[in-house]
């Protein structure tokens, strides 16, 4: 299980996503206001050489995949295949939904996270910003301005 102060960082920063459902400025002020800087606390997960790993892997539990939706399916694989260097692990058609989800990744699903691409049939743009579409510049570093 993750240390208690992860914990709480990780329900500070999903609380913060009621009022926010991006990670804009206000966002990290709403998870400053939440939990502030403690000893251990959110500095911990930012700061260069921090052991988030080592605790991940005493986890009981993991990050199994993430999900995003994309518009163009096979322009999506070509990009996390041939520019990033990911896998295609596998991929499934479902008709009666109208969706295809490809999962790629840099190895296997039991070993490692893979990103899951769902790409809803006959839907060929998304918004950013809103709960459909999400851009990883939006959720993979917070401001400095904040302290987290």
């Amino acid at each position: 299980m993750l240390p208690p102060h992860l914990i709480d960082y990780v329900a500070a920063h999903e609380l913060a996503h009621l009022r926010e459902l991006n990670h804009s400025l206000r966002f990290w002020d709403i998870v400053a206001l939440l939990y502030p800087d403690q000893p251990g606390g959110a500095t911990r997960i930012e700061r260069p050489g921090a052991d988030l790993a080592g605790s991940i892997r005493r986890a009981s539990m993991r990050i199994l995949h993430t999900m995003l939706r994309v518009a163009d399916l096979e322009r999506s694989l070509r990009f996390y295949t041939e520019v990033l260097g990911m896998r295609l692990l596998r991929r499934k058609d479902y008709p009666e939904g109208k969706f295809t989800l490809a999962f790629v990744g840099y190895g296997e699903e039991t070993d490692t996270a893979v990103l899951e691409l769902t790409h809803n049939w006959g839907v060929d743009k998304y918004e950013l910003g809103t709960p459909t579409a999400t851009s990883p510049s939006q959720w993979m570093t917070p401001p400095r301005r904040v302290r987290t």
